[in-house]
């Protein structure tokens, strides 16, 4: 809010990026209320619970900055985090993962699990910040949709988002975790082909719709695996490893899609991002197999 250089709002912008780390205590903290067996449970709670402030803070940060000026966004953002921070004060760790701190060396932390399930949340954030944080806007604006509809068709698929992360407790019930990452990403591959062949909202909103519940599962999902392949003891690093290896899909969704883009065609990113929710697929299905595999054996 005070920044005046581009300097300055450079400094602003990564400590922000800094506190976003809060994420991975946060949802560590919160799974360990549930027992063991209820990964899926709790990671799809704190999944859904962040997906509604995502929603809710965008919806109504855009009323407030048009109707009071962007400062306002700045200073009731401020206000929010004092009282999440002062909420966290009176968070308590249950007794059972109370325990003296041990030095663990990366190398017993990072197996070929844990790198499985980054590369399977790097493609899948790949996808997501070259589409529907990147140029699905952009591609909309080429078939003539206008910025109000724009904000339904993103509003939509993170709804979307949200009721998919719900979502995971009853699909793992009907399905084992390597049949709901087949299927999962099934439907954000097929989504994402068809997006780029359609011109019309009337088919371009569900598509999005359906594969932002496509991600909203993934998300929770991936979550889940991180924690039932670690312990209490190193599950923090076990969390803030995945989550800062999937954010190396965050930076080449832009980046590559922007290239491709350039150089082919705006339609030409879904295809690429659909071949990237490929390997993610293939990927995945190895690494839910052996995780399940372990249980049954445990």
């Amino acid at each position: 809010m005070f920044s005046s250089t581009g300097i300055t709002l450079f400094l602003s912008r990564t400590l922000t990026g800094l506190a976003a780390a809060g994420w991975v205590p946060i949802s560590v903290l919160y799974s360990s209320y549930f027992k063991d067996d209820n990964a899926d449970r709790s990671m799809s709670q704190a999944v859904m619970i962040n997906s509604i402030g995502l929603l809710s803070s965008t919806y109504f940060g855009g009323l407030i900055a048009e109707n009071y000026g962007i400062d306002t966004v700045f200073i009731i953002s401020a206000i929010f985090g004092v009282i999440s921070g002062v909420c966290m004060l009176f968070s308590q760790e249950p007794h059972q993962i109370n325990v003296k701190p041990q030095k663990i060396s990366l190398k017993k932390i990072i197996n070929k699990r844990l790198l499985g399930i980054c590369a399977t949340g790097s493609c899948l954030f790949y996808l997501t910040f070259s589409t529907i944080y990147g140029f699905i806007p952009i591609y909309l604006t080429n078939i003539g949709a206008s910025e109000t509809m724009i904000g339904v068709t993103i509003s939509l698929s993170l709804t979307a988002s949200l009721i998919g992360a719900g979502s995971l407790p009853k699909i793992n019930q009907l399905m084992n975790n390597r049949k709901a990452i087949l299927f999962t990403w099934i439907l954000m591959i097929t989504t994402t082909i068809f997006t780029p062949i359609f011109h019309t909202l009337i088919i371009i909103i569900p598509l999005q719709f359906i594969g932002g519940f496509g991600r909203g599962i993934m998300t929770a999902l991936l979550m889940s695996l991180v924690i039932k392949q670690s312990n209490y003891q190193n599950r923090s690093t076990s969390m803030g490893i995945y989550q800062s290896l999937y954010s190396v899909g965050m930076f080449l969704g832009p980046f590559v899609s922007g290239i491709i883009a350039g150089m082919i065609g705006v339609e030409s990113i879904f295809y690429f991002a659909a071949l990237i929710c490929f390997i993610g697929m293939i990927i995945g299905m190895f690494i839910t197999d052996t995780l399940e595999i372990n249980e049954i054996r445990n």
